[in-house]
C-alpha cells in the first residue's frame, strides 16, 4: 500500500502496523514507511487523537474479534474530514470458503451500519469478487475466489 501511495505523490509520514514482525520487516525494507510498529489491532491503537488524515486497512477486519472497537479507534485517530480506506471480506450468497479458519465476512448493510455507528460517512463501496484465491477447504486441488469490499469513508466532524 505504501508503495502505491508514494507512487501517487504522497509526501507525508506513512506508518505501518502489523501483528507480524516478518511482514513489518518486509514493509520496512521498501523504504516507503516513516516507521513500522508491531501491534495487535484488537487492542487500542497507539496514537494520539486526530493524528492522521488518511488511514488504510487491508486484509485485517475479517480476523478482528471486535470490528466496532477497531473502527472507533480509527475514527479517534483521524482528523475531522479525514478518510479511512478499509477492506472487508464480503459476504455473498455462497458459503464462506474460509469460515473454517475463523475469518468473518460482512454484507454491505452490515458494513454500512458499522461505519455509520462509528462516525463515518461512506463515500464509496466497491466489491471485488476475486480479491485473491485460496485452496478449497474440501478439495485442495481447486482454488476458491475470496470476495472483498473496498470502503472509502469520511470521518464525521466531532464524532470521536
Amino acid at each position: 500500500m505504501a508503495k502505491e501511495l508514494r507512487r501517487s505523490g504522497m509526501k507525508g509520514n506513512i506508518v505501518g502496523l502489523d501483528i507480524s514482525v516478518g511482514m513489518l520487516q518486509r514493509a520496512f525494507e521498501t523504504e516507503c514507511y516513516s516507521s513500522v510498529i508491531c501491534h495487535d489491532l484488537d487492542n487500542d491503537l497507539p496514537f494520539t487523537s486526530a493524528k492522521f488524515d488518511i488511514v488504510t486497512c487491508c486484509g485485517a477486519t475479517e480476523m478482528l474479534s471486535n470490528v466496532d472497537h477497531f473502527l472507533a479507534q480509527l475514527r479517534r485517530m483521524l482528523s475531522d474530514d479525514g478518510e479511512a480506506w478499509i477492506t472487508f471480506q464480503y459476504k455473498t450468497d455462497s458459503p464462506n470458503p474460509i469460515a473454517h479458519q475463523g475469518m468473518k465476512e460482512y454484507s454491505k448493510s452490515e458494513i454500512e451500519r458499522m461505519m455509520t455507528r462509528n462516525g463515518f460517512e461512506l463515500l464509496n463501496f466497491t466489491v471485488t469478487q476475486e480479491a485473491y484465491f485460496l485452496p478449497s477447504p474440501t478439495d485442495k486441488s481447486k482454488l476458491v475466489a475470496i470476495p472483498f469490499a473496498m470502503v472509502r469513508a469520511k470521518a464525521l466532524k466531532n464524532n470521536k
